[in-house]
């Protein structure tokens, strides 16, 4: 599986935030990749373009 894209991630990360509780980035891409099934590289790859941001 490749990184998902902006699509892919933003219902689910909606879904995430709608309960209006304050979330890390590094929460919500724990989260995100347990439901996107993202690999442990996948996610160190998504932290790593964070930190750029």
């Amino acid at each position: 599986m490749s990184i998902p894209t902006y699509e892919r991630i933003m219902l689910p990360l909606l879904e995430v935030l709608k309960d209006n509780k304050t979330y890390t980035n590094n929460e919500c891409i724990d989260i995100l990749a347990k439901k996107l099934n993202i690999t442990e590289e996948e996610k160190r790859t998504i932290m790593k373009i964070m930190e750029y941001h």
